[in-house]
C-alpha cells in the first residue's frame, strides 16, 4: 500500500518536473520557436557519438531574416537558417531546419538538414541520417533562460 502512495505521488510530481525543464508540446513551427528567444545545445551526437562538449557554451540566436548567431566567449559565427514542411508519400508532414555555418570546426558539424524530431516550447531535437550504417546525428536544443 506505501508503494502505491508513492507511485501516485511522485508521478505528477515527475511529469511537473518534465514540464518545467522541456516546456510543453508545441504545434508550432520550430523555426518560430528558435526565433522567440535564445538556445543552446545540450546534446549532440554526430554518427551516434557524443561530441556536446564540442559545442558546450554557444548561445543560438535565430534571426527572422534567416541569419543564425551562433556565440562563445567572444567568438561569434554568423550563418543561415531556413525551415521547410514536406509531404511525404504517406502524406504525413515532415519539418525540418537547415543549417549552413563557415566551413570552420566545430561549428561546421551543424551544416545539415536536420529534420525535426520533437519539439517543445523550451526544448527542440533535430536528427539527421546522412548514413545509414552510421546511424542518427542528434542535437538537442534547449531554451536559454
Amino acid at each position: 500500500m506505501k508503494r502505491l502512495f508513492a507511485i501516485v505521488v511522485l508521478i505528477p510530481f515527475l511529469l511537473i518536473s518534465c514540464n518545467k525543464i522541456q516546456g510543453k508540446k508545441s504545434n508550432e513551427k520550430a523555426g518560430a520557436l528558435f526565433q522567440k528567444n535564445s538556445w543552446r545545445v545540450s546534446e549532440f551526437y554526430n554518427e551516434e557519438n557524443d561530441f556536446s562538449y564540442l559545442l558546450s557554451g554557444y548561445a543560438f540566436t535565430f534571426n527572422t531574416d534567416g541569419t543564425v548567431r551562433a556565440f562563445k566567449n567572444g567568438t561569434e559565427f554568423m550563418g543561415n537558417w531556413k525551415d521547410t514542411i514536406s509531404i511525404d508519400s504517406l502524406n504525413t508532414e515532415k519539418e525540418s531546419i537547415k543549417l549552413n555555418f563557415p566551413n570552420i570546426r566545430p561549428i561546421n558539424d551543424l551544416n545539415k538538414n536536420w529534420e525535426v524530431a520533437e519539439k517543445m516550447t523550451k526544448f527542440i531535437h533535430l536528427k539527421n541520417l546522412e548514413r545509414e550504417e552510421a546511424g542518427y546525428n542528434h542535437i538537442f536544443f534547449k531554451l536559454n533562460e
